[in-house]
Parts: C-alpha cells; sequence; structure tokens
C-alpha cells in the first residue's frame, strides 16, 4: 500500500476489496493469456485457461498475507451466493435425458478409470510405509486420500465441454 497515485496521494488503501479486484484482474488477464501462447505443435493453446485461474488463485492464497486473504475469502463468499445460483442453474439447464444412453459404453471406461486410480493411491501409501522416518500410513487415510483425487462437479463443469469445443471426438459419431 505505499503505492502514491497522481498528485501525491495513495492510490491504494490496502482494503480487502482492493486485493479482490487486483487479484480478480489479474486472473482474467491469465485466462485471455493463455489460450493466446500458442503450443507450437497443436492448434490450442498452451495453458488450460480454467486451470491457469485455479493455479493462480493457489497461488495468490499461499503468499498473501493472512489478514488480507481473509478479507478476500470473506468479500468472494459474499459473491459466490449468487455466483452458486447462477452456476448450477447454466449447468443444469443444459442437462438432457439422452446421455443416459451412453452409460453402457461409458461405464466400464470410468470403471477402469477409478480403479487405476485407486491402485495408485495405494501403491503410493505402500511406497510411504517404506520409507524410513515417515509417518505409517492407515486404510482410512489412504481411503480419504483416494476420495479427495475424484473430480468434482463444478471444474468438471467448467472443463468438461472443452474436448467437443476443441473438436476431439469429431471423427466419432453416437452408436
Amino acid at each position: 500500500g505505499n503505492c502514491k497515485g497522481c498528485c501525491g496521494r495513495r492510490a491504494f488503501n490496502g482494503t480487502a476489496v482492493e486485493a479482490f479486484l487486483a487479484v480478480f484482474g489479474t486472473a482474467l488477464v491469465g485466462f485471455g493469456a493463455a489460450e493466446v501462447i500458442p503450443m507450437g505443435f497443436a492448434s490450442t493453446g498452451l495453458f488450460q485457461p480454467e486451470l491457469f485461474v485455479i493455479i493462480f488463485g493457489s497461488c495468490f492464497a499461499h503468499y498473501a498475507d493472512h489478514v488480507v486473504l481473509e478479507g478476500v475469502e470473506k468479500f468472494v463468499s459474499s459473491i459466490w451466493v449468487f455466483g452458486r445460483i447462477i452456476l448450477f442453474s447454466l449447468l443444469g439447464s443444459r442437462t438432457t435425458l439422452d446421455v443416459f444412453t451412453w452409460f453402457p459404453s461409458v461405464v466400464p471406461i470410468m470403471a477402469v478409470g477409478v480403479l487405476c486410480r485407486f491402485l495408485g493411491v495405494v501403491i503410493a501409501g505402500f511406497l510411504l510405509r517404506l520409507t524410513p522416518g515417515r509417518k505409517k500410513t492407515t486404510a482410512p487415510g489412504l481411503l480419504f486420500c483416494f476420495l479427495c483425487s475424484l473430480p468434482r462437479a463444478t471444474i468438471q463443469g467448467a472443463l468438461g465441454s472443452k474436448p467437443a469445443q476443441m473438436s476431439l471426438f469429431a471423427g466419432l459419431s453416437p452408436k
């Protein structure tokens, strides 16, 4: 907050709203710039914009002062009440029942993915047990780690349509 604006007056007061607006503005710039930076070997951008914003927010939470972070959290939670209603209304408005016709072909793939994720967590837990000086992992702890690794609806809602938008499945037709 020592930034002096024009005429020698302070430009920022150090409030939570200012911190939120600075973080929000920077995240929006990153969101827009993420697709502008070319990957080189594909037609998409180098970064996934939604994940870029999530990473930026995590970095801000790690490096921000505790008081500022708490103020930003309170400000965002007051806005999120309305954002939540809009987000889940929009996600639910495009829901149709014809997605259930794909269940027989999708469920086995999902089961293999969940099984591989579970095996990865179990193997990591086993390797931690072999590490000297580490606290031993328990079955409930491993189950908790596994459940935490499963995707959530909000992230899926934000990223789920990207493969279709990028025409990754353009050659496939529903059976």
